[in-house]
């Protein structure tokens, strides 16, 4: 019987058992997106990146803890900006490292459009899509930073990959608001409750 040949490890890989279990840990704590999992995530994720340096995975995951983290004080008369700040030290900081994360240039899009750099995120998100154009994620997150008819395209193409995420109606409905289309943002939010 013969053996397949191993797989090449791509940049996004790495070859530390350490950092890809601290990694996972880390991104199950961040999924959940319990803020008070987030001080762990990032420990977790820290440690995935201090095992290896080069593993732009964990870099990508230190910046969408701090996101959840920011959005946390949001409400605050204070939100802690420095949190986004991180998260775009971090995701530069992964695309640097593998260029072809689109995790990478998605979270740095995220990041951004929190920092009102509309242009810079566009063009993070319009990266991330060409890279994985199939991504809900990524198309939601391009239609997150974009307004009038390309946050209305994508918004209809993440809904095409995810039919059961409703914030993209609400995103789809916000350019209708803004427009004075107020029956179909009507329609769009409709769908979404439904």
């Amino acid at each position: 019987m013969a053996v397949a040949p191993a797989r090449a490890l791509t940049r996004r890989d790495t070859p530390s058992l350490e950092a890809f279990r601290a990694f996972s840990e880390g991104w199950v704590r961040l999924e959940s997106l319990d803020v008070r999992e987030m001080p762990q995530a990032i420990a977790d994720f820290e440690r995935a990146a201090a095992a290896d340096p080069r593993y732009a995975l964990a870099h990508t995951g230190l910046a969408n803890a701090a996101i959840v983290l920011y959005e946390s004080t949001r409400s605050e008369n204070e939100p802690q900006r420095e949190l986004l700040d991180r998260a775009v030290q971090h995701a530069r900081h992964a695309a640097a490292l593998d260029d072809s994360l689109a995790e990478a240039h998605a979270t740095l899009a995220h990041a951004l459009v929190g920092r009102w750099q509309m242009h810079e995120a566009v063009a993070a998100a319009r990266r991330a899509v060409a890279l994985e154009p199939s991504n809900w994620r990524h198309v939601f997150r391009l239609g997150h930073a974009c307004w009038g008819d390309e946050r209305l395209r994508a918004a209809t193409n993440a809904l095409a990959l995810y039919p059961d995420f409703a914030f993209a109606h609400f995103q789809m409905a916000m350019v209708h608001v803004a427009r004075a289309h107020l029956h179909d943002a009507e329609t769009v939010l409709r769908q979404g409750a439904a």
